[in-house]
Parts: structure tokens; sequence; C-alpha cells
């Protein structure tokens, strides 16, 4: 039997094939309508450069509550929520970018929910972070999804450096003091404050 000659034109068929059906797997792609807003503050804030690398044995809601930083999500209640991500990379992405890429690769629908301009706490926006410790170390975070539970227990601890009611908001913040070690044998005690929002009382939590 000759069997080479019949099995040429299969052989050829598979390798077209494959690559096809695997670019046909790829990520879908954002679209321009994905968290759009009017707020240039708010854009600018999506557009920039995300602080998180990535993620590994994170639930999905963490990891988008840890994304949303000072921006409210509206976020459809499913079953994706509860999915162990295993490790995700986000590195060299923007806030938007990464929250597509959550939101695509686990089926979960996510929406700008902000009624309001970035505010101010501690004299920033609560969309800033300020970077000018030594070795470039974040002194001044960006305000963050906070836990209520988490903020009552470091109230009773007395361990909240500064809180304010905005709306239906409350800030709060906590003050850490770093020690940081230099290749030389020096080194620096740096203070750190974290902000954090969580609803203000009366206003139910978000489940």
């Amino acid at each position: 039997m000759k069997w080479g000659s019949p099995m040429k034109p299969v052989t050829f068929a598979l390798l077209v094939l494959l690559p096809l059906s695997l670019a046909s797997c790829g990520p879908a792609k954002m679209p321009q309508t994905f968290l759009a807003t009017d707020s240039k503050a708010w854009t600018q804030w999506l557009d920039s450069k995300t602080d998180h690398g990535s993620f590994s044995r994170f639930e999905v809601r963490d990891v988008l509550k840890f994304l949303a930083g000072p921006a409210d999500l509206a976020i459809e209640e499913s079953a994706a929520l509860d999915r162990e991500v295993q490790h995700i990379d986000l590195a060299a992405l923007s806030v938007r970018q990464a929250l597509w890429k959550v939101s695509s690769e686990y089926g979960v629908k996510i929406a700008l929910a902000v009624t309001h301009e970035p505010r101010t706490f501690l004299d920033a926006l609560e969309t800033e972070s300020r970077r000018n410790g030594p070795g470039g170390v974040t002194t001044l975070t960006e305000v963050m999804q906070g836990d209520p539970e988490e903020y009552r227990s470091l109230k009773a601890e007395k361990k909240i450096y500064r809180e304010e009611v905005q709306g239906d908001t409350l800030y709060y913040a906590v003050e850490n003091v770093l020690c940081l070690p230099f290749a030389n044998g020096s080194s620096a005690m740096v203070k750190t404050v974290e902000r954090y929002k969580i609803p203000a009382p009366g206003v139910p939590e978000a489940k």
C-alpha cells in the first residue's frame, strides 16, 4: 500500500486549521463602552496603570474589590464570584483593562456605579496615591474598599488615624510605620497612611 501520498493533504489541513481554532479561543476584545463615564477624573483613573501585578488563590469577588479601589462598582451577583482565581497576571495593564480581564475570563458583569466626582480626603483625591518615600515607597494610598467589620474593630482598638463622612460614604485612614533597610546597612523609619471607604452609618452595606 502507498499511504504516504494520501496522508499529505490531511496533515496539511490539520496544520492549517489548528492555529485558526486556537486563535478563535483567544481573549474577548474589550469594548470601547466598558466602564465608560463622562467624568474626566474617573476616566483618567481607569486608564492609569493598576498597582496590582497579579493575584493567586483569591476569590473573584476579592480580586474585583482590590481592583475597584476608590470606585464604586455594580457587580451582578453570580456563582462566578465565589470561584478561586488560581493565578491571573495584571502587570502593565490599566485599571480598566485589569477589570475587563477579570470580567471576561470569569463571566462576571460589572458596571461603574460612582455618582460623584472623586472626593478629597486627607488633602488628596481618593484616586490619588503618593510615592514620595525612600525608594519610591507609597506614603499615602489611593482610597481602597474597606470592610465595615474591620473598621469597627480598628475603631475599638483606637487605631483609626482619621475619619470623615462625605455624603453616603465614610472615609477612614490607618497610619503605619515601616522600617526600610538599605543595601549599605542603614535604615529609615517611614510613616505610611492607608485610606479606605465604607458605607456611612445608616447606609445599607453592599452584599
